[in-house]
């Protein structure tokens, strides 16, 4: 109310009529009765609020209550009817004063993880409902399913093996947007990418970031992996991010097409017998390459 001081004398009429009417509602109950019953949503950023406050603030409180009852009907970040898409206007109790602040959506949030996930165009198209099911390919459905139903609970990791073109990162990439729709953060790496990128951190004079944020990451997916080439530096570096998420109950998803045999050879018994060991969903897929199929 305060920020309409030079307004016309019957607006300024109407808000002092307001002002007594909102004075007279506190007083016969609470401040905090009061506050609960005309910004429910509000409640965890205004604890402590005063009479004064709500007296001064009444109409930007109202607008930021507004924000969340707007909210109730969502109808998805695309078609989002505010200015800033996914962003709503708040205010909050601060050092004494209300203030107002921006936050972002669940939706929003969710949005950004998925594009920050290195998920690219292509496999953002691939998802667990478009997903075609065989007898090659169903067990593998089923503890790709178990697998994100007890990611919460359990910090499961899962490994999906079988030839090329069967769907292994079709799979990994449809769990990976349902964690994200949990609210947990991913990070989707095919192998040689992620290793070509550390190499070139290594190489230059900035700030190496890339293996803490691969390490530390809710979830980590290893794509294609074994089809990497590997050297002794490879090998280490692949020891030290399993060897992390490993002692830190960090999940991971794996696919390759490659044996136990084979990623032993390439990568380690080391590195692959803590992987075996943390992969408690795995499944071996079969079938035609997909991609041929298509041609």
């Amino acid at each position: 109310m305060n920020i309409i001081s030079k307004a016309d004398p019957e607006v300024l009429k109407k808000v002092k009529e307001l002002k007594a009417e909102i004075e007279g509602q506190i007083e016969e109950t609470s401040v905090q009765d009061y506050s609960q019953e005309n910004f429910p949503k509000l409640q965890q950023y205004i604890e402590g609020i005063e009479k004064e406050h709500i007296l001064s603030n009444y109409f930007s409180l109202r607008s930021a209550e507004l924000e969340f009852i707007d909210c109730e009907n969502c109808p998805g970040l695309e078609s989002c009817p505010k200015t800033a898409k996914g962003v709503l206007l708040l205010v909050r109790l601060l050092d004494g004063q209300i203030k107002p602040f921006a936050k972002k959506c669940t939706h929003k949030k969710r949005a950004e993880m998925l594009n920050g996930s290195g998920l690219g165009s292509r496999f953002k198209s691939r998802t667990l409902e478009n997903f075609e099911i065989h007898p090659g390919n169903k067990i593998a459905m089923e503890k790709v399913s178990e697998f994100i139903q007890n990611f919460e609970a359990d910090r499961p990791s899962l490994f999906l093996v079988g030839p090329t073109g069967v769907g292994k990162t079709h799979l990994a990439a449809g769990a990976t947007q349902k964690i994200i729709e949990q609210g947990y953060e991913a990070m989707f790496m095919p192998c040689p990418d992620m290793l070509q990128r550390l190499r070139n951190e290594f190489n230059e004079d900035g700030p190496r970031t890339l293996m803490g944020k691969l390490q530390k990451v809710p979830l980590l997916v290893l794509d294609d992996l074994g089809s990497e080439n590997i050297t002794g530096w490879a090998k280490e570096t692949f020891f030290n991010l399993i060897n992390y998420r490993y002692e830190g109950y960090k999940p991971i998803i794996v696919t390759t097409n490659c044996s136990k045999k084979m990623l032993e050879d390439k990568i380690g018994n080391r590195t692959i017998s803590r992987l075996l060991e943390m992969c408690a969903y795995r499944a071996e897929m079969s079938g035609p390459d997909w991609r041929i199929k298509k041609l």
